[in-house]
């Protein structure tokens, strides 16, 4: 029997399956177009400890194209699947909405049709805190009003949540869906704020602040997210639930700069810009529903966090790319 992880050569996708090849014996699956929303050499990086592994497959294949999908569920015998391809950003939304709409939203939908003809036992797809808009009362409950949306990005995954929890009811799909809160740590997105940051201090170029800088986000470190990805998928209770995976302990993005400058050994040099049209001033996860339904707490603080991604940031910022082989 396979799991099929969609999106797995990115920085959430990656640490699951690695996380998954330590705890099962299926064999894994990696579905992922390698697009150049960013340079899809480190996606190829991403799967380093994974690659020459027995039961691990890479199949590069669109979500937006039905009969690749159709191909893979026809040859492979898919029992979970974990939606982790997207496109993503909140920013980029809103100069290609009609792109995000296609894949975020038509993409998820192919998928929940070839689950519908090829039965599978779980499903989770990670969901976005940014489907809690503007206006949302902090901290952000899964049953509380969403306040008005504030990107295309937040748009589109809550539409895919809609779609997910109709196919629940009509088609009976064991779906789970995952609002993940800002994670973080090594392999992280370089469009990323700390990546932004880290790239910005460790080069002493100047760092953009948009915004006087008091902004929180409740940072959550990767080891936490996908310790919650791997007991909801377990947890049989959490089936047709939306559960948010966040640390409940937002910081403020000028006390992120300033930890993570520290780590670097680099002073951060700051220019303060208008604040951006999508960004939310606060984000916080209520994190009840997850501890009721599998006891998540989340244990790495953002100082701990941060150290290691340091650490990981400038391991690979010395690496000569050109000792790297080609995938």
């Amino acid at each position: 029997m396979s799991i099929l992880v969609t999106g797995g050569a990115g920085f959430l996708g990656s640490h699951l399956l690695e996380r998954l090849y330590s705890e099962t014996s299926e064999t894994l699956i990696c579905f992922d177009n390698f697009n150049d929303y960013y340079d899809p050499a480190q996606k190829h990086r991403n799967l380093n400890n994974l690659r020459n592994q027995p039961r691990f497959q890479l199949i590069e294949g669109d979500l937006c194209d039905p009969t690749s999908l159709k191909h893979l569920f026809e040859t492979h015998p898919i029992e979970h699947v974990f939606h982790f391809a997207a496109c993503a950003g909140v920013r980029p939304s809103l100069k290609d909405p009609l792109m995000y709409e296609r894949v975020n939203v038509e993409g998820t939908l192919h998928l929940l049709q070839i689950i519908r003809d090829f039965p599978v036992k779980r499903m989770m797809f990670t969901s976005s805190a940014t489907v809690y808009g503007s206006g949302c009362i902090a901290p952000f409950q899964e049953n509380g009003a969403l306040g008005e949306p504030a990107s295309p990005y937040g748009i589109t995954k809550r539409s895919a949540e809609l779609h997910c929890l109709l196919f629940h009811k009509i088609h009976q799909i064991p779906i789970t869906i995952l609002r993940p809160f800002s994670v973080f740590g090594p392999r992280l997105r370089p469009d990323l704020a700390i990546s932004i940051f880290a790239s910005a201090i460790i080069n002493q170029r100047t760092l953009p602040i948009l915004g006087d800088g008091t902004a929180k986000r409740d940072f959550t470190y990767i080891d936490d997210f996908i310790n919650g990805v791997v007991t909801a998928w377990k947890t049989k209770e959490c089936i047709g639930e939306i559960i948010n995976l966040g640390h409940n302990q937002p910081r403020q993005i000028r006390e992120v700069i300033d930890i993570l400058a520290e780590q670097l050994g680099q002073p951060a040099r700051l220019e303060y810009r208008p604040p951006h049209p999508g960004d939310l001033p606060l984000t916080c996860a209520d994190l009840n529903k997850a501890q009721s339904l599998f006891d998540y707490r989340p244990k790495v603080s953002l100082e701990e966090g941060l150290e290691h991604f340091a650490r990981w940031f400038c391991d690979q910022s010395s690496t000569d790319n050109s000792n790297i082989e080609s995938p």
